[in-house]
């Protein structure tokens, strides 16, 4: 039947979808991760550097703390969205199938005719049906 097909498809598209957003997902946070830790390396040699100035080892700290949370924003975001992404996959999984078993039991339906149609169809009842008519 035409519906497996078309299934197959969205089933498969919907993988590759989620497989490539997990990736991509990955690839961010370790992005993030580079950051952060360059981040920390050059506010600590900032640091070294500029220690006759007191107050810039606390705009330093503030910078490297903004930057913390900076990363962990995004962190959480790149996860939202990869749950986000999963669940409506989950959805859409669920919605093909359920239109795949509507669209097999129209065609089912479409083909055969109905039971009484089928009697109804035989010489030996058409007298009935005339009569009837």
């Amino acid at each position: 039947m035409v519906v497996e097909p078309i299934r197959n498809y969205s089933d498969s598209s919907l993988n590759l979808l989620s497989k490539g957003l997990e990736r991509a997902n990955e690839v961010n946070i370790a992005y993030l991760d580079v950051i952060a830790d360059t981040s920390a390396d050059i506010v600590e040699q900032t640091k070294k550097l500029l220690w006759a100035f007191p107050f810039t080892a606390c705009a330093l700290d503030l910078t490297g703390q903004f930057v913390q949370y900076y990363v962990e924003a995004h962190k959480s975001i790149s996860y939202v969205i990869v749950q986000q992404t999963r669940s409506l996959s989950e959805i859409t999984r669920e919605q093909s199938r359920r239109a795949a078993k509507v669209a097999s039991d129209v065609a089912e339906a479409v083909t055969k005719p109905p039971q009484g149609m089928a009697e109804a169809a035989r010489p030996e009842n058409k007298e009935e049906v005339k009569e009837a008519a």
